[in-house]
């Protein structure tokens, strides 16, 4: 008789930048998995300069649930917001429908709220947003877009196809939420980095 117990398991929370070699390299195998039309990179999944926090469920030594808190100051309008979000986002093809997503966002959202961050915010392909919009909850901002720096061909939300998810956490961010309707943010990151 096979186990069918599918408790969900409380995900580790490790600084991305501690985690071991193996350990980063389970993280990589998890998106190859999920993402195999991705080009397979040498580069660290996260930019240091993001202070990627990673939030994992492990079954035995594979990581087969997975997300990243990034932190990063993001300059708009003539305010400074410290800015928090979720990237890399995957669960398992052979592990999904056991809830292990929405825990691994749902803790990685709790601790962003739980956070000095103003701001969160981040992307997702259109067909995620009700899975963001349960787990989060994240809601999505309809007029805003998102581009990695202003250099021609930086990655961008509109071109990518993808939703922008907000939320204003802060008073300042509150205060300041007519700065998020109807406009571009750029998120002034390095060439190839987007969230």
């Amino acid at each position: 008789m096979g186990n069918s117990d599918h408790t969900i398991m409380t995900p580790y929370c490790l600084p991305y930048q501690h985690a071991s070699a193996d350990l980063r390299l389970a993280f990589a195998a998890l998106q190859e998995r999920v993402y195999p039309e991705l080009e397979p990179d040498e580069a660290p999944m996260h930019d240091p300069a993001l202070e990627a926090l990673s939030f994992f469920v492990m079954e035995g030594s594979r990581v087969v649930s997975y997300a990243a808190v990034v932190r990063f100051p993001l300059h708009h309008g003539e305010e400074i917001f410290q800015a928090a979000g979720l990237s890399c986002v995957a669960t398992d093809p052979d592990h999904r429908g056991r809830g292990l997503g929405r825990e691994v966002v749902g803790t990685a959202t709790r601790a962003i709220l739980h956070s000095d961050a103003d701001i969160a915010l981040f992307t997702c392909d259109r067909p995620l947003l009700p899975f963001y919009q349960g787990a989060g909850p994240w809601r999505e901002a309809v007029k805003l877009r998102l581009v990695g720096n202003d250099k021609p061909g930086a990655l961008n939300s509109d071109d990518l196809g993808k939703a922008v998810l907000l939320r204003l956490l802060s008073e300042k961010a509150r205060h300041n939420a007519g700065l998020f309707n109807d406009t571009t943010v750029n998120l002034r990151f390095a060439d190839g980095n987007f969230i």
